[in-house]
């Protein structure tokens, strides 16, 4: 166990080493905060070059592309008005169809009424529709 005379070697030992002296070994409050701005200084202004550079470098593309000649196709009217009219009977004659195939009646099939089968003992009546699948 600590004795009472360890425990007061302990203070005396604190209170002799803490006459205002700042230990190395500890954390300095000051010296931190310096580093720390000049840390966020060095990133900041890193950060700012680079992205000047960067726009410099993508600005600089416009006037480095060189400017193609570019042939300007002609507009013939008479091949414009021959495709419209073309598309025009393509699409009446779809609508001719479509509505020919909607307003045509559906073909009814008549089916048999019954058929009559003969088994051994017993007569059953089936329909013509069952007797396909057998």
């Amino acid at each position: 166990m600590i004795s009472k005379k360890d425990i007061l070697n302990m203070a005396r030992h604190v209170t002799r080493h803490s006459n205002g002296h700042q230990r190395t070994k500890l954390i300095h409050p000051r010296r931190e905060w310096f580093i720390g701005l000049i840390v966020f200084l060095l990133v900041v202004v890193s950060g700012g070059v680079l992205n000047a550079e960067r726009h410099r470098y993508y600005s600089d593309l416009e006037s480095a592309v060189e400017t193609q000649d570019v042939s300007v196709k002609e507009y013939r009217a008479e091949r414009v008005a021959t495709a419209i009219a073309q598309y025009t009977d393509t699409e009446a004659t779809y609508t001719r169809r479509t509505q020919a195939i909607l307003t045509s009646p559906v073909a009814t099939t008549s089916v048999p009424a019954a058929e009559s089968v003969e088994t051994d003992s017993t007569t059953e009546t089936r329909s013509s529709a069952s007797l396909e699948f057998e």
